[in-house]
């Protein structure tokens, strides 16, 4: 599978947090995407416990960083 370049913004504490305990943060992310792609693509989300609506997705999402 052919790979791109992509620059993503993360917290700086969420970023060493993820590097001091060994993550792969390139993997993560890829990982992240593939599986908000896998519930925003399923067939029937209400038949899908583990998916959730396009419609339930704000435009704009902005998580907090706990740490």
């Amino acid at each position: 599978m052919e790979e791109t370049y992509a620059t993503i913004y993360i917290n700086n504490i969420v970023i060493r947090k993820a590097k001091d305990i060994g993550l792969n943060i390139s993997k993560t992310c890829e990982n992240a995407l593939k599986e908000a792609i896998r519930r925003l693509e399923a067939p029937n989300p209400q038949n899908d416990k583990n998916s959730f609506s396009v419609n339930a997705v704000p435009k704009r999402v902005e998580w907090g960083c706990p740490y």
